[in-house]
């Protein structure tokens, strides 16, 4: 649930030691439960993108088909997020993943019986919706449990999380759906429910719920963003609140196009490797998982990096991470397929940079809606973010359509987006 407003807050040097062990075994417990949903959860997202290749050929559709389709998701994710972030602070954060995770097993469920392009944009549609619960309802827990002065580090075990979240799922997916791509739909998706079963027994929403009183934030700038009019929070006013600060609809931006270039990564690099490569799906997934392994480390080191060594300031991270993915994505369309170990560094280097800058942004996010507004603000930035998503599915599958394949163009679109990205990091400059 969220913070009621009669909750004892204390300094975290006010409390007993005994309560300071209590804190911190639970607010690691609160993330690493978090983590643990999430490492399973993009079994029911990403999935779509290792078969894609394999289910153009099974059904017969262009690229500009399986580009909107790909991008149906995106769309329905984006529109959720405007939704369920607002409705993760009213009702509690943990309440909307445990759901997100239940209807998106059913839906993907759904989805491995479709063989039309109408059914399956329906089915895969209403799986973004709820899939869209998932996220802003882990930012809205760790909003309650982790102060800005950590919360790098915390953001960066969630990234991190989802970035080896896309190497579960390029290994099971490519498995698996090398002998059928509707198996990619039904297997690897079970894990999901499980741990969404396993998160709606053990977590804790906030501080209060474990009996332990609530951390007082001592930045002055996320302080300030907490101490709101009661007014402010009720009805639609906390997304006039978030929106009216223009280096947040700036933040909106900047995720917007940092996700669009690791959409673009995520989708179209396994259909890369498969055409111009002319490997197998199974061979396609065990090259290419070297870029979600990347995307892991990359982001988990961020977090670190931007609360220790630059005291919880995230531009100079971002602006490097983003710098390194718009020429590692350019490398890409450049490097000899045939290449096969310098590809491999490649890919994990474009992982790298690309998701490595997600740890500081969403640590930037959460600093800008502190605890009333975590869950909204999330859900407002990560609309944006995958209506880019959405763009770059549609966007790229033209470009191909239209070009013959010029696959080197599509790697510098992408490069591109990624320097664009940088230099809206540097001004916001936060």
């Amino acid at each position: 649930m969220s913070v009621p407003e009669q909750a004892v807050k204390m300094k975290f040097n006010e409390m007993t030691k005994e309560q300071q062990a209590r804190y911190s075994k639970e607010s690691w417990k609160a993330l690493l439960l978090f983590c643990l949903f999430y490492l399973f959860y993009y079994t029911g997202r990403q999935n779509m993108g290792i078969v894609l290749p394999v289910l153009r050929d099974d059904l017969g559709y262009t690229h500009a088909q399986v580009g909107v389709l790909s991008s149906t998701l995106f769309w329905t994710y984006a529109f959720g997020q405007l939704i369920h972030g607002r409705l993760c602070d009213v009702v509690g954060g943990k309440r909307m993943t445990v759901l997100g995770g239940l209807l998106s097993w059913f839906f993907n469920l759904m989805v491995s019986f479709q063989s039309t392009l109408a059914g399956l944009q329906l089915w895969w549609g209403a799986n973004g919706f709820v899939q869209a619960m998932g996220w802003p309802g882990g930012m809205q827990v760790v909003s309650q449990w982790w102060p800005k002065n950590r919360r790098g580090v915390a953001t960066g075990w969630c990234t991190f999380a989802a970035g080896l979240s896309s190497l579960v799922v390029w290994v099971a997916a490519g498995i698996v759906g090398g002998k059928d791509w509707r198996l990619a739909f039904r297997i690897p998706t079970l894990a999901m429910l499980a741990v969404a079963i396993i998160y709606a027994i053990f977590q804790k929403g906030s501080p209060s719920e474990a009996g332990l009183p609530e951390y007082v934030e001592e930045d002055e700038d996320t302080a300030a963003a907490e101490e709101v009019d009661p007014e402010a929070l009720k009805g639609l006013r906390p997304y006039f609140e978030m929106l009216k600060s223009g280096k947040f609809i700036l933040a909106c931006q900047l995720l917007g196009l940092a996700n669009l270039v690791r959409y673009a990564l995520l989708t179209w690099v396994p259909t890369y490797y498969f055409e111009v490569g002319g490997l197998d799906l199974k061979s396609v997934a065990g090259y290419s998982l070297f870029m979600p392994l990347g995307m892991a480390v990359g982001t988990l080191l961020g977090g670190y990096i931007s609360d220790y060594l630059f005291k919880s300031k995230r531009t100079p991270v971002m602006i490097f991470y983003l710098a390194g993915a718009g020429l590692a994505s350019i490398i890409i369309g450049r490097l000899p397929i045939d290449n096969m170990v310098a590809g491999v560094f490649v890919l994990f280097f474009a992982g790298f940079f690309c998701y490595g800058t997600h740890g500081p942004i969403w640590g930037l996010i959460l600093d800008m809606g502190g605890r009333k507004f975590g869950g909204t603000a999330t859900g407002v930035v990560n609309m944006f973010s995958y209506i880019y998503a959405a763009i770059q599915g549609t966007l790229i599958g033209f470009i191909l359509t239209a070009t013959n394949q010029n696959w080197p163009l599509v790697w510098l679109v992408v490069g591109l987006c990624a320097w664009g990205c940088a230099i809206i990091a540097a001004i916001i400059n936060r």
